[in-house]
Order: structure tokens, then C-alpha cells, then sequence
């Protein structure tokens, strides 16, 4: 494991206003090759400036060798222990779960500093369908913008083409759309960006 100086400061100067964010992978060598898309769509949404930082922690202590699974809560932790007063977004190909459910998509801290997403089961050939990266990387971008909207005190909403609206199966993730709400997006430009 590393130490906390291990992640250097932003390269950029940061903006007057808007997010900061950090995009985490967790337990890989290097960036995962659609990061740097995904980034660009969080800018898109949530402006501020948004960068792709590996982790310098691995998954090897949030596994669960009894549900064969790692732990979503204790990677969040872990996640959260890393220094700056950035916001957060971890990001792992493992299967995920909190205690009380079978598995999630992704957990995050509600109105807080980080949330983390899993894309393991937004692949088509988790369920033996074909392989379709491109709506992979749609149901990724819809839960990253839901879990950092969870992370910047949303909650779910009711409106169901809204990409707050709780998905407990994918299939739901693709229902709907990957905008938040006017009444969501009004409540997020409520939110302070610091």
C-alpha cells in the first residue's frame, strides 16, 4: 500500500467555480481506456474540472472470500481516506455488495466527498447477451453521474427518465436517461462546490 503523498496535486490551475473531481481507479496498473471519455461527459454535467488519478490502494483487503465479492463500504472507506478536499469517484471491474444486498452498481456518500461504481455488471456478457461496449460505457457514464449525485446530496428521484431514478437491474439503467431532471438540476446548483 502507498502512502498518502503518493497521488500528486492536479496538473491543471483549478477553476473559480465548478467541481472537483478525481476519477480512482482501483486496483489496476494504469487508467482503464474509457476513463478519460467518462471524464469528459462528468465535465459535461457537473463543469469544474474533472482527472484521472489510479489509486495507490488495491482491492486485496475488501475481499469477501465467503461471497466472493468485494466490499463496496470498506473500498468507500478507503477511498475516503485519501487526502485534498477533492471529490472522489472510485472505479473498479469487480463485482461489488454491500452487506445487505446481493450486489450493487455503485455506493456513495450521501452529500459528501466521494462514491465509488463498479462496471461489472454493466457488461452485456455478465448475463451471456454479446458483447456491446458502447452501451457499457453508457450505463458506466448514468451511474457515475448517479452516484456523484448522490455524493452532492441528491437523492432518488421519482421522475423515472431521470438518471436519479433508483435501478436495482440494469435493465433499469438503460430505461432511463443519463440527464438529471430540471428539479434535480436545480437542486445540484444549490449545492456548494467546495
Amino acid at each position: 500500500m502507498g502512502s498518502r503523498s503518493d497521488i500528486a496535486p492536479p496538473p491543471r490551475a483549478r477553476p473559480e467555480r465548478g467541481l472537483r473531481l478525481w476519477i480512482v481507479p482501483i486496483g489496476l496498473k494504469q487508467a482503464l481506456p474509457w476513463t478519460e471519455a467518462l471524464a469528459a461527459q462528468l465535465r459535461s454535467v457537473f463543469g469544474g474540472e474533472v482527472i484521472v488519478a489510479p489509486a495507490p490502494f488495491g482491492l486485496e483487503a475488501s475481499f469477501d472470500p465467503q461471497r466472493g465479492q468485494y466490499n463496496a463500504l470498506e473500498l468507500l472507506e478507503r477511498l475516503l481516506a485519501l487526502p485534498g478536499s477533492q471529490r472522489l469517484l472510485g472505479i473498479v471491474e469487480v463485482d461489488l455488495f454491500i452487506p445487505m444486498l446481493t450486489y450493487v452498481f455503485g455506493q456513495a456518500q450521501l452529500n459528501g466527498r466521494g462514491a465509488i461504481l463498479s462496471s461489472y455488471r454493466l457488461d452485456n456478457t455478465i448475463y451471456g447477451l454479446a458483447r456491446d461496449d458502447r452501451l457499457r460505457a453508457a450505463r458506466i457514464a448514468k451511474e457515475a453521474i448517479h452516484e456523484l449525485g448522490h455524493a452532492l446530496g441528491l437523492v432518488h428521484c421519482r421522475d423515472p427518465d431521470c438518471v436519479m431514478h433508483s435501478s436495482l437491474y440494469v435493465e433499469e439503467i438503460d430505461l432511463k436517461s443519463a440527464a438529471l431532471c430540471a428539479c434535480c438540476r436545480r437542486r445540484l446548483r444549490e449545492v456548494p462546490t467546495e
